[in-house]
C-alpha cells in the first residue's frame, strides 16, 4: 500500500522527494543497527517495541523524524500509516500498513486495539527502515521448535460389534480455528506467556495455531509454569 495514487497522505507535504531527505536518510540509515534482542518467543529472541524506538532515535542526529498514525482505507479496514520528514520540510511518500484487530476474551476493546498496535508498529518500523528485530523464524515463527505430541492409538475393535462407520472429519475455518486458540489461551490463564513468546492467534499463522490446539491443557499449564519461574 505504497502508493500515493490510491492512498491521499493524511498530512499534506509541499514536496514529496528531494535532495536533502534522501542524503539525510542515507547517511542515517548508514548508522543504524539491529536493536538487542531480549524478548524471548517460540525457540528465537526478538526486540520489543520500546528497543527499536531507541535505535531510531540516531534519525534525529541527521534531521530526520516519522510519524505513525492510524488511518482508515475507503473499505473502513484500519491501516497504520507511516511516513518520514525531514527539518527542510521535505518528506518521502508514506507508507500504510493495515492491520486487523481481533477482540480479545478478557481484554476491553481499547486493550485489544492496543495490543495489536504494539505489534503491527514494530513489523512497520523494522520493515521501513531495514532492520532486524528478531532471529530467523522460519521455523520457530510456526511453533516447529515444539515437537508435536504424537497421536494416540486407537483400541482394537470387538470381533462381536461391527466397525463403526468413520465419522467424517468437520473442516473449520482459519477463523475458527483462531478463535479456539485464542479461547483456550484466555481459560488456561496463558494470554501474558503468549504475548511474551511472540504467538498471537489473530496473527500467527494457522498452523501454528492447528499446533497450539493439539497440545494438552496440562501441557500449556506446564510451559506457563516453567515460563513463570524463570
Amino acid at each position: 500500500m505504497n502508493d500515493e495514487k490510491n492512498k491521499t497522505p493524511s498530512i499534506s507535504a509541499t514536496q514529496i522527494s528531494s535532495k536533502e531527505i534522501y542524503s539525510a536518510f542515507v547517511k542515517a540509515q548508514a548508522e543504524l543497527t539491529n536493536p538487542r534482542k531480549t524478548e524471548q518467543g517460540f525457540g528465537y529472541k526478538f526486540a520489543g517495541l520500546p528497543s527499536v524506538v531507541t535505535i531510531l532515535k540516531v534519525l534525529n542526529k541527521h534531521g530526520l523524524a516519522y510519524i505513525q498514525m492510524i488511518q482508515s482505507d475507503d473499505h473502513g479496514k484500519l491501516v497504520l500509516e507511516l511516513f518520514l520528514m525531514h527539518e527542510s520540510g521535505e518528506r518521502l511518500p508514506s507508507s500504510f500498513f493495515p492491520f486487523d484487530v481481533t477482540q480479545k476474551k478478557g481484554m476491553s476493546p481499547e486493550q485489544s486495539l492496543g495490543s495489536c498496535l504494539t505489534y503491527f508498529r514494530r513489523y512497520q518500523l523494522t520493515t521501513y527502515f531495514g532492520i532486524a528485530s528478531e532471529e530467523d523464524i522460519d521455523g520457530a515463527g510456526e511453533v516447529e521448535s515444539i515437537p508435536e505430541p504424537k497421536p494416540k492409538p486407537k483400541p482394537p475393535a470387538k470381533k462381536a460389534e461391527p466397525k463403526p462407520e468413520p465419522e467424517a472429519e468437520i473442516e473449520l475455518s482459519d477463523t475458527e480455528i483462531r478463535k479456539l486458540a485464542l479461547e483456550k489461551l484466555s481459560e488456561l490463564k496463558a494470554l501474558k506467556y503468549a504475548d511474551a513468546i511472540g504467538f498471537y492467534p489473530d496473527t500467527s499463522s494457522i498452523k501454528a495455531c492447528k499446533t497450539f490446539l493439539n497440545f494438552t491443557d496440562q501441557e500449556i499449564k506446564d510451559k506457563v509454569k516453567k515460563w513463570g519461574n524463570k
